[in-house]
């Protein structure tokens, strides 16, 4: 059996499905009810003709491309493992990062086809184009995955760092021996027959990319249309919407994948309680006039803040004209006081090492080392923090005592004092904190 199927499949790809299959056993030995619940869900929620339909017609259009691949002579049979284990890793995943994604992300398509070519991916093909005996294979992949997700897990934590170095260096090791492995097997059966089949490997992850792109584009339009729909309905009074109106739509907005998701706010209430196709046009028409209007005022905002740079002084409203890393550093301050509120409720003191278990503010924007500086009464019943933003503008945040109270600060000197009504505190994010508003939209 084990010999048949390595007709199709590699043992690096016979490992793979091996621990997938084991896992699933362990898990039902130990787990019986919620694996097959699980599984029963996932399989109700695929025979759901919404979703099996797609899915087939998907799974169809690119049975279509490899049958054509075979008659150019770019695809054979002993690739089939290959084209399994690409559909169940990345194959699946398209259409479903279309439809949830692509709305938000405009450069999702792209970045799919980017990331079909590159170093890493050359990398990866060539230790892939030799795999090792069965036997080992089974060993090497779950010591892999073990140091990757220590690795991962490890990389925001300051005090596990000696840990994800040792992780990195024996993933590197890893990959140097797999790497010396696959050249020294090359060197020793190099063949044209060899080369050829090596190269259609290689382009393999490639070509089905690009025809899985397009049917995965039509089921997020499809999608985002339905869903358009279905809201607009819910909005209007028959809670229907005529099929007339629909067609103004989808004439105007077309294939947009960011129109169509953005279009259910105000001009999308208008649009429900018109009953022509010709109003339909006008709101959309009305809508991207907006947007338009909107994005120059993010440019003006933009200029401003760039014009702003090194000026020493506030604008018609009182506000500082340097606002560099203003909403990165309010957000920063924000995200350690909930970080505070949450233990505090769990342990009833202020803990004095939440900078390291946070790590940096990467996600809020800052730059690594953020320069948040943090202090916390010697009774934890009381802390704040600060950060200096590259005009010279500090801003402050911290509690005393109850968590949920939030204290605000902002000047050009750092907080001397713990939270209190006096040293400039306030509990009230008013005109009295215009610094503390919300940034405008850039």
């Amino acid at each position: 059996m084990l010999e048949f199927l390595r007709q199709y499949a590699t043992n690096r790809e016979l490992a793979l499905a091996t621990w997938l299959i084991v896992v699933l056993v362990v898990a039902a030995c130990f787990r019986p009810r919620l694996t097959w619940e699980s599984v029963g869900e996932i399989l109700s929620s695929l025979v759901s003709p919404k979703i099996l339909v797609p899915l087939l017609s998907y799974a169809a259009l690119l049975s279509a491309a490899v049958w054509a691949m075979w008659r150019f002579g770019i695809w054979t049979s002993d690739l089939t493992g290959a084209v399994v284990v690409w559909f169940a890793a990345a194959g699946v995943a398209i259409p479903f990062k279309a439809v949830t994604k692509a709305a938000k992300d405009p450069a999702l398509f792209k970045n799919i086809l980017r990331s079909t070519v590159g170093l890493a991916v050359a990398f990866e093909f060539f230790v892939n184009l030799v795999s090792l005996a069965y036997w080992a294979e089974l060993v090497l992949q779950p010591v892999i995955l073990f140091l990757g997700l220590v690795y991962a897990f490890s990389e925001r934590e300051k005090r596990l760092e000696p840990v994800r170095n040792l992780a990195g260096v024996l993933l590197g090791l890893i990959a140097l021996a797999l790497l010396t492995w696959t050249i020294a097997e090359l060197v020793r059966t190099s063949s044209p027959t060899v080369w050829r089949s090596a190269l259609r490997e290689l382009i393999l992850p490639i070509w089905l990319t690009a025809f899985a792109v397009p049917p995965a584009y039509a089921l997020a339009v499809a999608a985002g249309y339905e869903t358009l729909v279905d809201h607009l309905a819910s909005r209007s009074e028959s809670k229907r919407l005529p099929l007339r109106v629909s067609l103004g739509l989808a004439s105007l907005l077309r294939g947009n994948l960011q129109e169509i998701d953005q279009f259910s706010g105000r001009r999308g209430y208008e649009a429900s309680r018109e009953t022509t196709a010709r109003g339909a046009r006008n709101q959309v028409r009305l809508f991207r006039i907006e947007i338009r209007e909107d994005e120059l005022q993010r440019q003006a905002n933009r200029k401003a803040l760039e014009q702003g740079v090194g000026l020493d002084g506030v604008d018609a409203d009182g506000r500082r004209l340097d606002r560099r890393e203003f909403e990165e550093t309010k957000s920063a301050l924000n995200w350690l006081w909930t970080c505070h509120l949450g233990h505090y409720r769990n342990r009833e003191r202020y803990r004095t090492d939440m900078l390291d278990r946070l790590g940096e503010f990467d996600r809020q924007g800052l730059p690594s080392p953020s320069g948040v500086a943090m202090k916390v009464r010697k009774d934890g019943q009381a802390w704040f923090a600060y950060r200096r933003t590259p005009s010279g503008w500090t801003f402050g945040v911290g509690s005393n005592g109850d968590p949920g109270i939030q204290w605000f600060i902002d000047g050009r000197n750092p907080p001397t004092g713990y939270p209190s009504s006096k040293g400039g505190w306030t509990t009230v994010m008013d005109e009295t904190r215009s610094e503390w508003l919300s940034e405008p939209q850039i």
